[in-house]
Parts: C-alpha cells; structure tokens; sequence
C-alpha cells in the first residue's frame, strides 16, 4: 500500500500544493476560510440517524451538500435527493469505522497525509488570519498606469541570425541606408514584407523584449542589436502617440486588477520578509552554484542524482537536500524551458524556504489546534480512510480479461457506433431576408436547384460536393435539426460568420462502427465501474449485516420534506 501515493519526507521538507494556495490568496484574500466547510447552514441541527456508535445529524447532511451545490445548475439543487446523500453518509460510516478496526488510520501512507493536510490548513489559517493587503487602488494611480501603458508606439525592426549582422546593418541604416529596404531584403522576422514596419500598438500590447526600450525612446531614436525571438533585431521609433483618456472606461476595470494585483504581490514579498526575520535561514551557496553550474548546461538522470547533503534550513530543521532540489529545478525546467536556470534556482530555492517559515510559524501561532483547521483535518481524515479502505478492499479485487472486452464490445456495438453521415448541398446567402423567403419556397414544395439558381448571389456561395461529413461536425442545434430530415429535405436558414446557410440532405448514412480497439479504454472504465459498484455492494451489506443502524423516520420526514425531496 504504500508504493501506491507520493511519500513525503519530513514535518516541514514539503508543502503540498502551498504556492497554489498562495496564489489564490493574492487573488481572492477575503474568501479563504471565510466559510467554514463542516458549518451547517439554516437548518436546526436534528438527528436523522446512528451508525453503530456514530450519529449523522441534519448538518452534516449540510456540509457535504454545501461543497458540492456551486457545482450545480439551479435544476439540480432544485431536484438534489437528500435521501441518496444520508445512504450515502451511513455508509461512509460504516467504511470509515472499519478502516480504522483494520488499523488503516495508523498506516503512514495516511499519517504522512494528515499531517501534510494539517500543514496546508494551518498556513492557510495562519495566511488568512496575518496577511492583510495593502490592495486600495485610488483614481489617480488608475490615470497614471493608462497613461504609461496605453501610449501608443509604432516601430519598425529588422531582424537577422547574428548580432554581428545586425550591427553591420544597424550601422548602414545610420549613415543614411533605408531600413524598410533592409528589412525587406534580409529580415528573418515576420514584418520583413512591411518594410520591418509594426502596425500602432498601445505600449502594454508591445512584446517585452522591445517595450523595454521603446519606453525612453523618442521619435527617430534607433536602439540595438538586442537577442529577439532567437535572433537579434536593431529598431526604431518610429511614431508616437499619447494614451487617449476617451478610451480609459473601456481598460479601468481591468487596469485596477493589475494595479490591485501588483499591490498585494508586494504586500505579500513584504510579509514574508518580516516572517523570515523570526528564524534562521542557512543556505549553503558553494553548492548552489555548484549546481546552477551543472543544470546550465544539462538537466539529465545524472543531474537530478544528487545526495542527502542538505541546500538549505530553517532554524535546525533541513528544510531541502540536494537531491529534493536537482528533482525540483528538473521539473521547474520542463515545465518552463525558457527561463534562465538561475533564476528557476532562485525561485525555487526561496518558496521552499517561504513554506517551511511558514509552516513553522503557523504551527509556533497554535494554529493547527484551531478548531476550523481541526474540522478540516477530521473531514481529510474520514475522505482518506474511504480512499485507501476501497483501495484496498473492493479496487485490488477487481480483474479483467480479453474475452468480457469481446463480450461487452459484441453485446454494445451500437454504444460505439459513430454519428451519423450526410452529404450535403448548401449555399450561401448574405441577407437574412432572403435566405428566409428561399426557405420559405422551398417548404411550399418548389425545386432546391431552381430556386436556388435564381437567388443565389455569387455561384462560389453554392457548395455541390459529394463528400460525406459527420453530423458530429456540426453545432448541436444544426445536428438537432439535421437528424430529423430525410433525404431530399431542406433545412431552415442558418446565421454563420460567412452568411446564412441553407443546405438540402442529398444521402445519408448511419455512423460506423468504432473498432474494438479503439474503445478498450471506454469498455474498461464501463467494466470497472460495473464491478467497483458491485463488489462495493457486497462490502456494504456484510459491514451492514454486523452493525446497528438506527434511522429516526419522524425527523427524517421533517427534515426531508417538502423541497428536499
């Protein structure tokens, strides 16, 4: 069992999905933990059933339902069975109860993921009771920012393989040579036919590697040769405009997300900047460098080997060893090869040791004994006892074979049968009006081809091709509509970006087939679910046959009454 999760190693080496969080918080700070998930919400607490030793009671009915109810559409709340979800908590119970008479709650696949979960919710209590963000975006930081980034730019570049070649040209263009004739002669980049001329931009919409110097440039100033798209490019100014402030209703909504956004960023660099200050923070750098050294120039199974020998700690506590960081900083660069390995180095060196000062001072604070972060970590508990019990008792008994794949597939085959095929006629009408009196002709019974040979505006807008196509290609209302015509039938007028289509079914046919093996992975989550549900029934009614489950009907109805049916 425990080959079967990622094993963590010590209290503060990790801190599972912590930067996920911290990135929510910096978004959206109010709304972490503002709710308390176990909480129930306006009904009185009844008690609607017991399990053994274990009661279920109308708020916990509440609190799995308030988890899931964002997730569903006003029809779906409206018709949710209650009933289904108290079955479903008596069972958990009973799984739960048993997982723990096996001794599963005591296996370190488990207690290594509680005390993980009671890391993340402590710093996240920690984060949303001490992180308060200096966020207020006033009028004139608003005005300040659109004038800065929406002055618009427009510029001209030429870009070539070598920095050595740019500076050759960069130089003819200043004793007088013309740069467009340049950039249409030899420019490697995509404006090479407009002369190297880019059309007027706002500066914010400018790629990075040329918005940084446009930003002190004047009109006619030439910058260069600088590394652009992996060559090397020379530019200049060439015209330049205010940022028009009719246009700024349009941005401020927008703009005052960046601002906000840029403010809680460095309100957040500032306080882990005073949390850091309460510890001691020991980095070995001769390693570090070491280390950049060698992933600068590969990043290979040799690279991420490394050893024990640890990189950096908080206070006495190692916090991430050279093996930990070489399989980080690999990962870190698959996931974001262009960025320069140092810099990953660095990034990555200073959220591990963000998290662990974190993790330390929310647990110094007694903040994984609050009673939120309690509840969370029970319901963590109770979710993760379910997960390994099935795992084990009903998952790792489940087996197939080839011949109930051959079976299923030979009973199903009309299950994997693709949509159906048409070959259309079609054409194009560039007014509503008369797309609509075609159709309206058309269901009075007169001749596609005549009518449509004497309204047709353009005889490129009539598509005649014998061609099946998937009814599959097409929008859903189309496909509605097209599954009920037969064959010599026309449709109604259909608006698309070219104009409105009209188009007559000329044949059609059913879908094929889909061969067997191009559906095994579909027949084998179909299987597995038929035999997980049945082995799990079979788990559930020997767990039920040796409890005491009591239901209290009188309050069940109460609760389950009315629009909880």
């Amino acid at each position: 069992m425990e080959d079967s999760l990622v094993r963590l190693d010590n209290h503060f080496s990790q801190v599972n999905q912590l930067w996920l969080v911290v990135a929510v918080l910096l978004l959206s700070l109010p709304s972490v933990l503002a709710a308390d998930p176990i909480e129930t919400a306006s009904v009185e607490k009844q008690l609607l059933a017991v399990v053994n030793s274990d009661s279920i009671f109308t708020s916990d009915i509440e609190a799995v339902f308030s988890k899931i109810h964002a997730t569903m559409s006003p029809s779906e709340r409206e018709n949710f069975n209650y009933s289904k979800l108290l079955n479903q908590l008596v069972n958990d119970r009973l799984i739960i109860r048993e997982a723990e008479d096996m001794g599963i709650a005591e296996d370190s696949i488990v207690t290594t993921f509680l005390t993980t979960r009671q890391r993340d919710y402590a710093v996240r209590a920690f984060i949303a009771s001490n992180f308060v963000p200096s966020d207020s975006v006033t009028r004139a930081e608003i005005l300040d920012y659109f004038r800065d980034n929406y002055r618009m730019k427009q510029l001209r570049t030429v870009s070539v393989p070598s920095r050595e070649e740019a500076t050759r040209l960069l130089n003819l263009v200043r004793k007088g040579a013309a740069m467009d004739s340049i950039a249409q002669a030899v420019s490697v980049d995509i404006y090479r036919y407009q002369g190297g001329l880019h059309r007027l931009k706002y500066l914010a919409d400018i790629e990075p590697e040329l918005r940084k110097p446009l930003v002190s440039m004047k009109d006619g100033d030439i910058v260069g040769p600088f590394p652009y798209r992996q060559v090397y490019a020379f530019m200049r100014l060439e015209k330049s405009l205010p940022a028009d402030t009719a246009e700024l209703a349009k941005y401020e909504s927008y703009i005052t997300s960046i601002i906000k956004f840029q403010k809680r960023s460095a309100s957040w660099k500032q306080f882990m900047a005073d949390q850091r200050r309460n510890f001691r923070v020991t980095i070995d750098s001769v390693a570090i460098q070491q280390l950049v050294a060698q992933g600068s120039v590969r990043v290979d199974s040799a690279f991420m080997s490394g050893t024990d020998k640890p990189i950096a700690m908080v206070d006495d506590s190692v916090i991430i060893t050279d093996r930990q960081l070489r399989q980080k900083l690999a990962h870190g660069a698959m996931s974001t090869p262009d960025q320069p390995f140092d810099s990953l180095a660095n990034r990555t060196l200073n959220e591990q040791i963000d998290n662990a000062v974190l993790s330390h001072k929310a647990f110094q604070t007694g903040f994984d004994k609050q009673p939120l972060v309690t509840k969370r970590l029970m319901a963590a508990r109770d979710s993760m006892l379910i997960e390994v019990y099935l795992r084990e008792t009903v998952v790792s008994k489940i087996v197939f074979d080839h011949q109930e794949f051959d079976q299923y597939y030979k009973e199903h085959q009309e299950e994997f049968r693709e949509t159906d095929e048409y070959i259309l006629k079609e054409v194009l009408f560039s007014r509503k009006e008369l797309a609509d009196s075609v159709v309206t002709m058309l269901e009075d019974g007169a001749d596609f081809d005549f009518v449509v040979k004497k309204y047709v505006e353009d005889q490129l807008n009539l598509i005649d091709k014998d061609q099946w196509v998937s009814l599959g290609s097409f929008p859903q209302q189309i496909q509605t509509d097209l599954a009920n015509l037969t064959i010599g039938k026309t449709s109604k007028a259909y608006p698309t970006t070219e104009g409105w289509l009209v188009f007559k079914v000329k044949s059609h046919r059913p879908g094929k087939i889909k061969a067997r093996e191009d559906v095994e992975m579909q027949i084998r989550e179909i299987m597995f679910q038929e035999k997980f549900d049945e082995q799990l029934d079979k788990v559930l009614a020997t767990l039920k046959a040796n409890s005491k489950i009591v239901f209290f009907n009188e309050a069940i109805d109460r609760y389950l009454g009315g629009a909880k049916r």
